[in-house]
């Protein structure tokens, strides 16, 4: 009975330490990474170079390589992923990455000198998954944004999916922006109208 008791609590103790580990990771690196974020931003309004193309290029540098695009292209299309044929997933997965990237950088060409600062982490049960709160603090305004990550055992690192601002997910508002079109016209119209979306 004591040996059983002891291995529960050594159980018990290695999740704990694990769970406070992976908390720790996933704070550093969301830190870390918008950061990177925050002065790159800050070096382009300095240089009056705070245009699409610029922060185009930064959200391929250094937002890109931390984001589950594949999770997030199949989170967006939901019970009709699986009508789909893997030809048709891949693009999916390629066409909502470069959606991503330009509803990126057209929200950062707003940039004005925000601080970004970590506000909070909340761990989920499996210790797999996390939502990082941060403040963009301005001169007038304080807006809240919360990143949702999960540890990707494929690549073994944290990757951020979803975005939230001020209350509003990214994730969801392009499910919902999809999901009629998915029905009535199919993924191939789906498809050409991201891409026009795009080139807009």
């Amino acid at each position: 009975m004591k040996f059983i008791k002891s291995v529960i609590c050594f159980i018990s103790l290695t999740a704990l330490l694990t769970g406070t580990a992976m908390a720790e990771t996933v704070d550093k690196v969301a830190g870390q990474l918008f950061k990177t974020v925050e002065v790159e931003l800050t070096s382009l309004k300095q240089q009056n170079n705070l245009t699409v193309q610029s922060t185009k290029q930064l959200v391929e540098k250094e937002l890109l390589v931390n984001i589950d695009e594949k999770f997030f292209a199949y989170k967006v299309l939901g019970k009709h992923l699986v009508k789909l044929t893997p030809e048709q997933k891949t693009e999916f997965v390629s066409v909502l990455k470069d959606t991503l990237v330009a509803n990126y950088a057209s929200s950062l060409v707003n940039y004005n000198n925000e601080k970004i600062v970590l506000a909070s982490s909340i761990m989920t049960n499996s210790n797999k998954g996390a939502s990082i709160t941060m403040k963009l603090v301005g001169e007038n305004k304080t807006t809240q944004l919360t990143t949702k990550w999960r540890f990707s055992d494929v690549e073994d690192k944290w990757l951020m999916y979803d975005f939230v601002i001020e209350g509003i997910s990214l994730l969801q508002s392009k499910q919902k922006e999809l999901a009629k079109v998915l029905a009535t016209s199919g993924p191939e119209a789906t498809l050409e109208l991201l891409k026009s979306k795009i080139k807009k």
